[in-house]
């Protein structure tokens, strides 16, 4: 697609990268900054340097920059699909798309090692080759890596100069600083990662946009190049065990590489597919070679000399690719030994030459030998270019010609750009390993192999749909940035959504959860779940409710819940029920999901499961006072060694009371609805009586003793039951009290909001004091603090939480990759919750609610329920709602707005009026339905 002049930033709606760097601190930046004269900073006077400086030119001093690399990138891949990252310095790396290493790290029954696919950081790479009228070609890596350049014989295949990256997941954009280029280049990669569509978001693959520009006045050649190594049967014993197929394919106009095979195997973890497309310009390719060749390259001694090999070597000549079809791997076309070389005929000799001149890296050779004599290919010299090709094929396939680096390829697009002309070259890249196989045996697979056949059925999927995945894509990402909160906020709520690419599994059976850490700790964890699991009801409802269903799948005789699992979704890990705080947990997350979504059915089926989830959290009460006195020992803060009644246990029962006498009203339980309730009051008397102590909730309470430590997660009961749209169990003034005693005791701008402290004045006990969790900071933790603040109107404290934590892991270069017990931690995830307590916006929609009450006066921001997204704008006597995807039906509307008259589009609505909690409601006389375009306005008389 062309166009003569390149929108602006301003145009396009985009936010410019640089000020996306700047609200970030800077931290990706990586820059060169100005010199100064050496005699300045010496000291010499004004007129000596007038001197020297008529004598020679001033030399200037190189200063560097430099920020901590970018060890973290955004992840590009399916939801349960796989993913590969793509890194600020534009590298492709931590491939975790075939069924083992980090995304699953357990060998299939009678494996004793996972095959290396021998994936490098140039696996997947680009090149950029421009040739302006009457000047010398210029040949590019589209990174910054130093590592990949080799200075020795490629010195002119520089990396660009610099990359002005830009990730806001699932989208990274990054611009190519070189201004010794005639032409600006610019790309995006995104996922396929359409809120409310889980079917699209588990693509096995993702798109690219390369934009390329011409700001010159003469006319410029281009050409887009990448490369992609060949994993496929890794564990084969040589390239012929591999059965590799590669084919190029052309479509309208679009060009595929696919690599295939058809081998059987033991290790099958690399068995299946990939492929990848250029869409537009002029075509050309490598359909298969060798790995080593379409890299840097290197050099072999033959007969002819020490000649260096490299696909870069024509591309830089011509800008294009050969085009030879795929002819197999040559390794065992020449095994024979000078002697046996010798007897052949000259017809023999010019035909194997022939054959094997049909794979560029040896076509090279030919055509070099050529170059020198013609009758090194016809005529009396072709058996010492053999000699030499020989030489070839061993240093490429190793001399027992068994090296598994063949079935490597490249595609190439071509174009030519006038003055002021601006082309975009989309590129699409899918992966299919469907041999996901247990530990314990059974074949796990992939829900994506309900949707594709192979690689080449997902990149046309892809590429048919890349204009709609691009626009949803960029609706979700510009309304993520469209808020007037601060940048790392801002930020937080989109950089640990990663996650659900990185860590997830979605299995053949449709059974979906996710990793505690990548590859470490199980799946499904209830603890952490319970945090991190906000962004899923709001996005995917439909996986965070199959996910729940896993669990209650699994819950005890006893009415326990499981902790997690792990090899797979059929076992139980190794802590099995014995977690106290899972109960409750569980109760309060299914009545959250049950609010936001009103599904009636969910609620059907998990009443049951809460029940008896209630009836064991019961047992553990052994003095009828409605909080457990026993078992409390192990939870999530699993090396404190809590006893008796924690706050922070007590506080989930509260919590979990709180939300089953809700779900039991709406069960048509009223009499089990009754005695909750009265079992919550007795809780809430107790909870105060035995834990509190003036200014805060001890640690624990047991027998007469108790525990003075200060822990962040006191109440944390409260902060989910209010944020999930429920009447908290404790009274607002109590909680903001007990929220500034945590702000002052346990958060340090240096550090963050550590777990726990024992505040002056205060006899520290064992095995809390000095404990490493306890003095450790937990960013799902931080991230649920922040928004408990911010959801009882604590808006400082709150934002200085998340700049803490911004602070910390971008001065680690670790933006999108946060660490518990575990790299990419579930619990991290809890960043979404900022965003549901500074709108406000909480929905229940089983009673046909809509509550929005911002904790800033004015404030824009996205906003998010299980069916649909927007954004908002809330001023003191007026709020805007559009809704820009999906639809969502309410009968009344709470907001501080008073008094409330609504219109939507422009019609006005009618209601009932009235006061609720500080906040006003209106009642509709019909239903509400909020669709894709819609503005909803509720003014203040």
């Amino acid at each position: 697609m062309k166009s003569r002049k390149p929108r602006s930033k301003r145009q396009t709606g985009e936010m410019g990268r640089r000020a996306f760097l700047s609200g970030l601190g800077g931290a990706l930046a990586v820059a060169a900054l100005p010199a100064a004269p050496i005699a300045a900073a010496a000291g010499i006077s004004g007129d000596e340097a007038k001197a020297a400086k008529a004598t020679r030119a001033t030399p200037e001093r190189m200063t560097i920059r430099e920020a901590c690399p970018g060890y973290s990138g955004i992840p590009l891949g399916g939801i349960g699909a796989g993913s590969i990252e793509i890194k600020p310095d534009g590298t492709f790396r931590d491939w975790l798309i075939f069924n083992m290493g980090a995304w699953d790290p357990w060998l299939p029954p009678g494996q004793t090692q996972a095959p290396n696919p021998g994936i490098t950081d140039h696996s997947l790479a680009f090149f950029l080759w421009t040739k302006e009228q009457g000047r010398e070609p210029i040949c590019r890596r589209l990174n910054v890596d130093g590592r990949q350049q080799d200075l020795y014989s490629l010195g002119w295949a520089h990396s660009v100069e610099a990359i002005e990256f830009a990730g806001e997941f699932p989208r990274a954009d990054l611009e190519y600083v070189d201004k010794t280029l005639p032409v600006k280049v610019r790309a995006s990669f995104f996922s396929p990662f359409i809120a409310h569509d889980s079917r699209t978001s588990g693509t096995p693959g993702f798109h690219g946009i390369f934009t390329i520009s011409n700001p010159g006045k003469r006319a410029v050649n281009c050409s887009l190049a990448g490369t992609l190594h060949n994993p496929l049967a890794s564990g084969a014993p040589d390239n012929v065990a591999r059965k590799l197929s590669n084919t190029i394919r052309q479509h309208g106009r679009t060009c595929s590489l696919v690599m295939e095979t058809t081998a059987q195997i033991p290790e099958r973890e690399t068995v299946g597919s990939l492929a990848l497309s250029f869409t537009g310009g002029r075509a050309s390719y490598i359909a298969e070679d060798f790995g080593r060749y379409l890299g840097n390259g290197g050099f072999f001694y033959g007969p002819l000399g020490a000649p260096f090999q490299s696909f870069l070597v024509p591309f830089r000549e011509s800008g294009r690719l050969p085009s030879l079809p795929a002819a197999g791997c040559p390794a065992k076309l020449l095994q024979l030994d000078d002697r046996q070389i010798a007897k052949l005929t000259a017809r023999q000799a010019e035909e194997l030459v022939a054959e094997l001149g049909k794979t560029p890296s040896l076509r090279s050779v030919v055509m070099m030998a050529e170059r020198v004599n013609p009758e090194y290919v016809r005529g009396r010299l072709a058996k010492d270019l053999l000699r030499d090709l020989r030489h070839a094929l061993d240093y490429y396939a190793g001399k027992d010609r068994a090296a598994l680096d063949f079935g490597a390829g490249a595609l190439c697009t071509s174009v030519k750009l006038e003055p002021g002309e601006t082309v975009e070259i989309p590129v699409a890249f899918s992966w299919y390993f469907p041999y996901h196989i247990s530990a314990r045996g059974p074949e796990l697979g992939h829900q994506y192999e309900h949707w594709f056949a192979d690689a080449a059925e997902a990149n046309e999927f892809l590429v048919e749909n890349a204009s709609e995945h691009r626009g949803k894509v960029s609706s979700f990402v510009g309304a993520l940035g469209s808020s007037n909160l601060p940048a790392a906020m801002r930020f937080s709520w989109s950089a640990q959504l990663s996650t659900l690419v990185k860590c997830t599994w979605w299995l053949r059976d449709g059974r979906f959860a996710v990793f505690e850490g990548l590859g470490c700790c199980g799946f499904e964890t209830m603890d952490v779940t319970y945090q991190g699991s906000a962004p899923i009801l709001a996005l995917f409802p439909d996986l965070e409710m199959n996910q729940m269903g896993l669990t209650a799948s699994y819950q005890n005789s006893s009415g326990q819940v499981p902790h997690n699992f792990e090899p797979d979704f059929d076992t139980i890990d190794q802590y099995g029920w014995g977690r106290v705080d899972l109960n409750p947990q569980f109760i309060m997350v299914v009545c959250r999901d049950y609010l936001w979504t009103g599904d009636k059915n969910y609620l059907a089926r998990m009443w049951p499961h809460v029940e008896r989830a209630l009836a064991y959290m019961n047992s553990l009460d052994e003095d009828g006072d409605g909080l457990p006195e026993r078992g409390t020992r192990l939870n999530t803060y699993d090396q404190w060694a809590l006893q008796g009644t924690p706050a922070y246990i007590g506080s989930l029962w509260l919590g979990a009371y709180s939300a089953a006498a809700r779900m039991a009203g709406d069960a048509g339980e009223r009499e089990t609805g009754r005695k909750i309730g009265e079992l919550l009051e007795k809780a809430r008397a107790s909870f105060d009586k035995k834990l509190w102590n003036g200014s805060y909730y001890n640690l624990w309470f047991h027998q007469g003793e108790f525990d003075p430590c200060c822990m962040t997660d006191q109440i944390s009961g409260i902060w989910f039951t209010s944020l999930a749209g429920l009447k908290p169990a404790l009274p607002d003034g109590r909680v903001r009290e007990v929220l500034a005693k945590i702000y002052a005791e346990n958060f340090n701008p240096e550090q963050g909001l550590v777990n726990a402290s024992y505040p002056a004045g205060t006899v520290p006990r064992f095995p809390a004091y000095g404990n490493l969790q306890g003095t450790a900071t937990w960013t799902g933790i931080e991230y649920a603090a922040a928004s408990f603040f911010l959801d009882y109107g604590m808006t400082d404290e709150a934002i200085a939480i998340v700049e803490a934590v911004n602070r910390r892991y971008s001065r680690a270069g670790r933006w999108w990759n946060h660490v518990e017990c575990g790299n990419h931690y579930y619990r991290a995830m809890s960043s979404w919750c900022s965003l549901v307590a500074a709108t406000g916006f909480k929905p229940d929609l089983a009673a046909g609610c809509l509550r929005i009450a911002p904790r800033f006066a004015n404030l824009r921001a996205p906003w998010f329920s299980a069916q649909a997204f927007g954004t908002l704008h809330y001023a003191p006597h007026a709020l805007t709602v559009n809704c820009l995807a999906g639809e969502m039906a309410f009968r009344s509307v709470i907001t501080p707005i008073r008094p409330p008259k609504a219109r939507l589009n422009g019609r006005a609505l009618t209601g009932k009026v009235t006061a609720e909690d500080g906040l006003w409601r209106l009642d509709f006389e019909e239903n509400v339905r909020l669709a894709e375009g819609s503005k909803l306005i509720v003014a203040g008389a």
